[in-house]
């Protein structure tokens, strides 16, 4: 009785796991902008955490000299932190960086501005050895901004994922 109790609350924390790898999902509406400093203007359907990645770039560095402000409705000024772990997905082949992410609370219309943009450092590797190659010219690179989740959120829904496999098959294991 107990490992099935067990085997339930890891496929539980596999689901749970599972939705949040969804709603983090880079297909849901997102915006593309060029790699340039300067204002972004775009529309925030639904409040949340959204993220700024980078697309084309598996290894980006150097973003603490960027200066990034976002503006909801021309009056709220929004905090943007910086990934401690940045997250990569695929969109249309592409390898994307997550860079930063802001929290909206309300919807309507925002004003995102880059400034020094040019310090940062893409690079196509993530291995120790990007240190020998050439950063991505930054006109090849783009600015990407869609709905994500919060870091931490993110984080245990890795560990819940790796967690509930784990239970799961101890569960046929112990069987």
């Amino acid at each position: 009785m107990g490992m099935v109790i067990i085997q339930v609350l890891g496929l539980i924390l596999v689901v749970w796991s599972v939705t949040v790898f969804v709603r983090m999902n880079p297909i849901t509406p997102s915006y593309i902008f060029s790699f340039s400093d300067g204002v972004c203007e775009f529309d925030v359907e639904s409040p949340g955490v959204y993220s700024i990645a980078v697309l084309d770039a598996r290894s980006v560095s150097k973003l603490e000299q960027v200066d990034i402000r976002v503006e909801v409705n021309n009056s709220d000024l929004l905090k943007v932190n910086r990934y401690i772990i940045s997250p990569r997905f695929r969109r249309g082949g592409e390898i994307t960086t997550g860079c930063w992410y802001f929290t909206v609370e309300s919807q309507g219309h925002c004003r995102l501005s880059f400034s020094n943009l040019r310090a940062v450092e893409a690079k196509e590797s993530m291995l120790t050895s990007r240190i020998f190659q050439e950063p991505i010219d930054s006109s090849k690179l783009k600015i990407i901004i869609h709905k994500s989740v919060k870091p931490l959120y993110l984080f245990l829904s890795f560990v819940g994922f790796s967690l509930g496999l784990y239970m799961i098959m101890a569960g046929y294991i112990w069987f």
